[in-house]
């Protein structure tokens, strides 16, 4: 799925961590869209939020301003950080069938519109993944879906998956 403006957490998170950005003193001036590659691509609130800092930014949710963070990391830092965080890949959870979600990298912008989480593809597992590293300080966890299995007749253990940072 197209995962929308949760994505916006990973390129914040690059951002920040390649100090790119200072959230209260660094500003971005919204009018509503932004040209890439011959499209106009659109905020959701027409005729843009104005003059903001990069908190309000994040707090408007504001999709130009995410399109500059991503301008600000460039194309190679950004899609690093992107793999980093596990998308494109499977998370090696342990349920049959994963599949890997599309990150799109070629057109300018598609690679554009993945730093506000439209056109590339994710997982809902690969996402949660991801957050995990954000609210954990940088440790981004295994997932799993069954922490341990007990024989109910002997109250005995059988399996026991113990959290793991990846």
């Amino acid at each position: 799925y197209e995962p929308g403006s949760t994505f916006k957490i990973i390129t914040l998170a690059a951002a920040l961590e390649e100090k790119k950005v200072d959230l209260h003193n660094d500003s971005f001036y919204d009018d509503g869209a932004v040209e890439v590659g011959g499209a106009t691509l659109r905020c959701w609130k027409r005729g843009g939020h104005g003059s903001q800092t990069f908190l309000e930014v994040v707090q408007n949710s504001c999709n130009p301003g995410f399109v500059e963070l991503g301008n600000r990391l460039g194309k190679e830092q950004l899609f690093s950080y992107i793999k980093k965080f596990g998308f494109g890949q499977k998370t090696g959870i342990n349920l049959p069938n994963e599949t890997t979600g599309t990150i799109l990298t070629k057109n300018p912008i598609d690679r554009v519109t993945t730093t506000y989480g439209q056109g590339s593809t994710v997982t809902p597992i690969q996402l949660i993944q991801a957050a995990t590293a954000v609210a954990n300080d940088g440790k981004m966890m295994q997932p799993y879906v069954i922490d341990k299995i007990v024989d109910t007749n002997t109250g005995k253990v059988t399996y026991n998956q113990e959290p793991v940072v990846k």
